[in-house]
C-alpha cells in the first residue's frame, strides 16, 4: 500500500498533471479572449450603428449636430455610443433639454437599427413681453408660456 501511494504522488505524474492544467487554462483563456473580441467587433459593425436622425421640428439640423456629437463618443473606447443597443437615451434627452429652451417635452426612440427618432413638443407662447415701452427693433422681447 505504501508503494501505491508513492506512485500516485510521483514527480513525473504531478508534472504531467500540471502541464495538462496549464494547457487547459491557456486554451480556455484564448477562447474567452476570442469570444470577447468577437462581441466588441460585432458591436462595431456599420449595420448596427445609428446613421440617420429624424426630428419633427424646423431646427432639426441643430438637433442633429448635438446628437451626432454625443453619438461619436464611445464607452471605454470599446463600445460605440452610436450602437442602436447602447445609445445614450438619457444623455441625449438632457443635452437637448438644456440646449433648447423652447422644448416642452421630447421622446427619443430607436426606429430600426440605423435610425433615431426625436419627437419634440415645443412650448406654445401665450404672450410676448418686451423690455421698455418702445416699438423699437432693438428692444428685447420674450415669449411667455
Amino acid at each position: 500500500m505504501n508503494r501505491r501511494s508513492k506512485i500516485l504522488q510521483s514527480p513525473k505524474l504531478i508534472e504531467k498533471k500540471r502541464a495538462k492544467l496549464v494547457k487547459i487554462t491557456l486554451v480556455y483563456s484564448l477562447c474567452c479572449l476570442v469570444f470577447i473580441s468577437g462581441i466588441f467587433f460585432t458591436l462595431r459593425l456599420d449595420s448596427l450603428q445609428i446613421t440617420k436622425i429624424n426630428s419633427n421640428v424646423a431646427y432639426s439640423s441643430e438637433i442633429t449636430d448635438k446628437v451626432n456629437s454625443i453619438l461619436n463618443d464611445s464607452y471605454l473606447y470599446l463600445i460605440p455610443k452610436s450602437n442602436f443597443l447602447f445609445y445614450p437615451k438619457s444623455e441625449i434627452r438632457e443635452v437637448l433639454l438644456s440646449s433648447f429652451n423652447n422644448i416642452d417635452s421630447l421622446s427619443v426612440t430607436a426606429n430600426g437599427m440605423s435610425s433615431l427618432d426625436i419627437i419634440i413638443n415645443e412650448r406654445a407662447p401665450t404672450a410676448i413681453a418686451c423690455e421698455g415701452f418702445s416699438n423699437d427693433d432693438n428692444s428685447k422681447c420674450y415669449f411667455i408660456d
